[in-house]
């Protein structure tokens, strides 16, 4: 093999390795309701219109929600260009998990550390 063709291979392992480092990673636990222990809505955005969504709603969905783990059986949802809707709660042991309601029935979750989740509320 000449040098040409292992550089390659090495740049080639390098970048796949790089894009593979942020691979999707569930949210191992989370919280109950009764474990938050501050809350808030995010800061004013530089354009378009902050919707403050009260700590209850939130609370709802860590109480009568429905985890979906894989990330391919994720509800389908977009992302508002003009309207926010998301903040950030801590819990008992300190863990910050920053929240977007992008549904009336659907909430993500995500930690620090990027691990994710979407909650379903079921409205029956």
């Amino acid at each position: 093999m000449n040098i040409r063709n292992t550089v390659f291979l090495f740049l080639l392992f390098t970048v796949s390795a790089y894009a593979n480092s942020y691979a999707y990673k569930p949210i191992t636990r989370i919280p109950k309701a009764d474990e938050v222990t501050a809350y808030t809505n995010g800061k004013r955005p530089p354009v378009g219109e902050r919707t403050i969504i009260p700590k209850e709603e939130i609370l709802r969905f860590l109480s009568h929600g429905t985890p979906v783990r894989e990330r391919e059986k994720w509800a389908p949802t977009t992302r508002s260009i003009s309207e926010f809707r998301d903040g950030v709660f801590f819990d008992t042991s300190g863990q910050a998990y920053f929240w977007e309601l992008r549904a009336r029935n659907v909430l993500i979750l995500e930690t620090a550390d990027g691990e994710s989740i979407q909650i379903i509320l079921n409205e029956n």
